[in-house]
């Protein structure tokens, strides 16, 4: 086995919605958060299928967001307002960028939306 390989066991872990007990495979090194994780993302439930949902919603809005923005602090607090909007923890984030305002919502159908509207004002004072 080579040095940078983990091990991997059987460990029982408990689903966070249902509270189903399920086996799952965890680094040998995991504590009770990790294994219980595990067993939630391996669950079937209603809820934790949502949340797979989620997580997969905030991941594609996230990849769309670092094609877009550059590193740096606008595009890590858009990260953190899609997680927020996701999560359901605020409702909108709107951030303005010189010209553009970008608004973060989600849609009637759960799906996190992302709007830029773009202001052009030239004015000429003499």
């Amino acid at each position: 086995m080579m040095e940078d390989e983990v091990k991997r066991i059987q460990r029982t872990g408990t689903c966070r919605y249902c509270h189903q007990q399920r086996f799952v495979e965890v680094p040998e090194d995991a504590d009770e958060e990790e294994i219980n994780d595990t067993a939630t993302e391996e669950c079937d439930c209603e809820e934790a299928l949502q949340e797979k949902e989620r997580q997969q919603k905030i991941e594609a809005a996230q990849t769309w967001a670092g094609n877009v923005f550059t590193p740096g602090p606008q595009l890590d607090t858009v990260m953190s307002a899609i997680r927020a909007v996701a999560e359901r923890k605020v409702e909108s984030v709107t951030i303005k960028i010189l010209k553009r305002t970008w608004t973060i919502d989600k849609d009637a159908n759960g799906m996190i939306r992302i709007r830029m509207t773009y202001k052009d004002t030239n004015e000429e004072t003499f």
